[in-house]
């Protein structure tokens, strides 16, 4: 799903660079809309066992600039 995704940083606590293998412009609504937790959240779960638990949320932010 994310193999056009050469590498991710998280330069600081309120920043995502996402690096994309190519032209990623029509991607740009799926990141838009995609969720983003902390690795704390994540490492340790199973995330396509169905729960009833609620979900970390990411928002709100902001896309700042798409190059």
């Amino acid at each position: 799903m994310l193999r056009w995704v050469s590498h991710i940083d998280a330069p600081d606590p309120l920043t995502v660079v996402i690096h994309n293998e190519f032209d990623a412009a029509k991607q740009l609504p799926f990141f838009v809309n995609m969720p983003m937790a902390p690795a704390h959240y994540w490492r340790d779960r199973d995330l396509t066992e169905v729960t009833i638990e609620l979900p970390v949320q990411s928002g709100p932010y902001r896309l700042s600039e798409a190059a």
